[in-house]
């Protein structure tokens, strides 16, 4: 699986800005913010990339990275 920094562009575009995204209670809107930005794109989708292929999220994303898989 490899999630490109376009595949990250087109997700966080859809995405409702007001949706709470973490226990941190970070929004929707600061990834968003972050789309439009080619380097956070390219860092964030290469993370993201990583942690899908080895299988071991940080352990501060474990909760949210299981209820992205589920709805996939």
């Amino acid at each position: 699986m490899i999630i490109t920094p376009e595949d990250f562009v087109t997700f966080w575009k859809r995405a409702k800005e007001n949706t709470s995204s973490s226990m941190s209670s970070l929004h929707f809107r600061h990834y968003k913010a972050a789309a439009q930005s080619e380097q956070i794109n390219k860092i964030l989708a290469q993370q993201i990339t990583v942690i899908c292929r080895s299988g071991i999220p940080s352990e501060r994303w474990s909760i949210g990275l299981q209820l992205m898989l589920e709805k996939l």
